[in-house]
């Protein structure tokens, strides 16, 4: 009777234990607790009217409101590990995301949450390319259009060299091998400018992923992606937050002011990709702007889907 008691015993405060410790581990706050929201567009201001759709995990419970005049929207929740939202206004990009995660911050929940949300400034028709480019060669400089998305003639039907690829590879077997290409562009004022995205769920996103508009400077007319394996190690260039906006046909005047240039951005990171039975490729994702004289880095079709439900 006495080792039933203690093994009784020693089961329950055990089973306890581990109750206590799963429920600490996920359990960031217990409400119900007031959650306020600010919303601000690109520029700091607060955004009147946007209405705010919250998703906490308490039981998926959601909620709807719409902020005043300082932007604000509060409301009570109950609320263990996640809170998201998406926020929705006539004129405005979508922001949405998580605000907060017990799981990443390992903090107790603490509002306001300033959410920004991007106007939508000036959306033009920019044309959506998705690229898989096979090297015709390695170890030579080829020329990619972006316009056309293929090479320039012989090896395509580009036209205009805006990047010169080049490929190099070492293969013994798909754990131990190098793959680099090589991007140079061949004007001078042309080039890449890298900007960063969150890299995992947490956080908040904008509909619209890049700038408004190309920056004026800090483009780099040389770059390299690249992939490493050998002996169970693995180093890439390419980052799941990274993106590019790139400037090409840059033309200026006497007094050194651009007259003439086409951007655009990546949608993904430039990928290199070596394979067994080819030369490898390189992956291209972006939108390319066909005007020549606009900046705008906002393609039509995001903005023409944003708004209400």
């Amino acid at each position: 009777m006495i080792r039933m008691t203690i093994s009784s015993c020693s089961i329950t405060v055990a089973i306890w234990l581990s109750c206590a410790l799963v429920f600490s581990v996920i359990a960031g706050q217990v409400g119900p607790v007031r959650v306020t929201y600010q919303i601000v567009d690109d520029v700091g201001t607060p955004v009147k009217g946007s209405v705010i759709h919250t998703l906490s995990s308490w039981k998926k419970a959601k909620s709807k409101g719409v902020t005043d005049k300082h932007g604000l929207f509060s409301y009570k929740d109950t609320i263990f590990i996640s809170l998201g939202c998406r926020v929705q206004k006539e004129g405005y990009y979508d922001s949405f995301g998580e605000v907060w995660t017990h799981a990443e911050t390992h903090e107790r929940l603490t509002s306001p949450f300033t959410v920004t949300q991007k106007r939508i400034i000036d959306p033009v028709v920019l044309v959506k390319k998705e690229v898989r480019a096979r090297f015709p060669r390695l170890d030579e400089a080829i020329g990619f259009d972006l316009e056309m998305g293929d090479w320039v003639a012989p090896d395509g039907k580009g036209k205009t060299a805006d990047i010169m690829l080049k490929a190099a590879r070492r293969w013994v077997s798909v754990f131990d091998m190098d793959y680099t290409v090589d991007f140079v562009f061949p004007n001078a004022d042309d080039g890449l400018l890298r900007f960063t995205v969150s890299e995992n769920a947490y956080g908040m996103k904008s509909d619209l992923v890049p700038p408004h508009r190309a920056p004026d400077n800090g483009y780099t007319n040389q770059f390299q992606a690249f992939i490493h394996r050998t002996e169970g190690i693995r180093h890439a260039s390419y980052s799941d937050g990274n993106r590019w906006v790139f400037r090409v046909r840059t033309v200026r005047n006497e007094e050194g002011e651009i007259t003439s240039v086409h951007y655009g951005w990546m949608t993904r990171d430039i990928a290199a990709s070596p394979t067994k039975d080819t030369l490898g490729y390189v992956s291209l994702f972006y939108y390319w702007n066909p005007d020549s004289t606009s900046r705008s880095l906002e393609p039509k079709e995001i903005a023409e889907r944003q708004g209400l439900d």
